[in-house]
């Protein structure tokens, strides 16, 4: 049996990024506390981008093709989904830190976050969304949170 070499650079990518990711909120946040939230999210996505470039540099061809709307679709991702919603949770959880919030009400509001994302896109975007998708896209998270209510 053969390994497609796309599929071992693309599981390596993911397994790279889930060691950063997982280092984040042991090793290296907690030194950053005092730090604005801002700089400790454009630190981590800078560090990220540096480590990850070489994926980028593979896939450039495929990036060349990318269409004017395609650019405009990664743009409102990165914008809303990477910086504003980064900054945001971090600010969060900066805040427990310091006592102003407590850590249960950051940790609803990032497992409530898949149904804010539904609600969005059906506000904004419109989106006719089937019941499947509701019924996904918060049933995880709603179980988390409430399993420790009942």
């Amino acid at each position: 049996m053969t390994i497609d070499k796309k599929i071992i650079i693309g599981a390596l990518a993911i397994m790279l990024a889930a060691l950063f990711w997982s280092l984040d909120g042991t090793f290296i946040r907690p030194k950053f506390y005092e730090l604005p939230a801002n700089l400790v999210v454009f630190l981590e996505h800078f560090f990220g981008f540096l480590v990850l470039s070489p994926f980028l540099f593979l896939g450039w061809f495929k990036i060349q093709k990318l269409s004017l709307k395609d650019w405009e679709a990664v743009f409102w991702v990165c914008l809303f989904g990477g910086a504003i919603g980064t900054i945001t949770i971090t600010k969060a959880f900066f805040a427990a830190v310091h006592g102003e919030v407590t850590f249960a009400t950051v940790i609803i509001l990032q497992k409530l976050q898949p149904v804010f994302a539904l609600i969005l896109a059906r506000l904004i975007l419109k989106e006719k969304l089937k019941p499947e998708i509701l019924f996904l896209g918060g049933s995880s998270n709603c179980r988390f949170l409430f399993s420790g209510i009942w």
